[in-house]
């Protein structure tokens, strides 16, 4: 079955009312998983999905639009109810700390609803674990290594923007991360994208720590001219050396995100900027070629996440295809796969919420990633 649906063999669907895309997919996401008195391990997996990227998403939302009414309550009381119910710690690991870990990441989101230095702590008492030496066991990766919990830390950084040790945290972990690499590895093989390779280690370096750009700025210049300049993409991995993924886990999606996050840091040096952005251009020509996937839209491999890598009127056509009747219509067709996980943030109904928030203007980045 193929990859990617080209949209050219088929009649655009009509613009939609994103503002009203929103309030329907959120009603939908509080009524269809609803916030439950306990939660089991199969449930919990970080801001990856579950109750807790559920809580995120209405944290972002209750910052962007806290008068929103969602099933008569607030996006904060939605926050809360997703976040304070029971559930099962879940181990830290040096390769089970990035943004799916549970424990970790309901830590993070909670210090940073309740803007609480007490959950702080209770996260910043793992970073040993996370630091752990585990020659067979450790990743560095966004998912489920330390650059994911570089995130969480800036997570609670954004909204606890006092506590010192948060900071030597953060530097911590990024010399171990420095001292494992270049080049990195994920169960054996050098990935290159967002979230289980390089561009998404050093996006992650470079957001908690933007005086570490320069020191690598070698490198992306070196994933930049791994780019594919015909197709406009990049490979999964070195090893593959194949570029049939289109999707902000492997492909141009992510790398147009990371470098878009970046890109900031790297004004002084006229030369990259202009690399920087030719790779983003011809990224975002390949990924509305190829962009809307046949696996139902979401936010890691669907349509609706590589839409947060496009702009302007190819970005509006592309999140047509996410709204609600068009998605449905698409799945009892056939013309879309069905996701594994209907609610959660990175491949559920949650994610779709984001892509809504996205094309009303209330956020421009990938959340749990590029966002803060």
């Amino acid at each position: 079955m193929a990859r990617y649906i080209d949209h050219k063999n088929f009649e655009t669907p009509p613009p939609a009312d994103f503002s009203q895309e929103l309030v329907a997919s959120l009603t939908k996401l509080v009524t269809g998983f609803p916030p439950r008195s306990n939660y089991c391990k199969h449930d919990l997996h970080g801001l990856y999905s579950g109750p807790t990227s559920i809580a995120y998403l209405f944290l972002a939302l209750s910052k962007s639009s806290p008068e929103l009414v969602i099933a008569h309550r607030s996006p904060d009381y939605w926050c809360r109810r997703y976040l304070y119910d029971s559930r099962p710690g879940v181990p830290v690991t040096p390769s089970r700390c990035g943004v799916a870990n549970e424990t970790l990441a309901h830590l993070a989101v909670g210090a940073a609803a309740e803007q609480s230095g007490k959950l702080v702590d209770l996260f910043l008492g793992f970073v040993p674990a996370v630091l752990a030496e585990d020659e067979d066991k450790e990743s560095n990766e966004w998912l489920y290594g330390r650059a994911g919990t570089l995130y969480l830390l800036r997570l609670m950084r954004t909204y606890n923007p006092l506590n010192p040790k948060v900071d030597e945290a953060i530097t911590a972990i990024i010399e171990k991360i420095l001292q494992e690499g270049p080049p990195w590895f994920w169960h054996g093989k050098e990935y290159l994208g967002a979230v289980h390779g390089s561009i998404g280690i050093i996006t992650q370096i470079i957001l908690s720590e933007p005086k570490r750009a320069m020191q690598l700025k070698g490198l992306v210049e070196k994933l930049i001219a791994a780019q594919n300049p015909v197709t406009g993409n990049w490979a999964s991995s070195n090893e593959s050396g194949r570029d049939h993924l289109v999707q902000f886990c492997h492909g141009a999606p992510g790398f147009v995100i990371s470098l878009l996050a970046v890109r900031q840091y790297f004004t002084q040096d006229s030369q990259l900027l202009e690399e920087i952005d030719k790779a983003i251009e011809i990224g975002r020509d390949c990924i509305y070629q190829q962009g809307l996937l046949a696996k139902e839209p979401c936010l890691c491999h669907g349509a609706t996440g590589n839409a947060v890598a496009l702009d302007g009127e190819r970005q509006e056509r592309l999140m047509r295809w996410c709204q609600r009747d068009v998605v449905e219509k698409g799945l009892n067709s056939g013309v879309f796969q069905k996701s594994d996980d209907e609610w959660g943030l990175f491949c559920g109904e949650a994610g779709r919420a984001w892509g809504c928030m996205l094309a009303e203007g209330l956020e421009e980045a990938m959340i749990g990633y590029s966002d803060i």
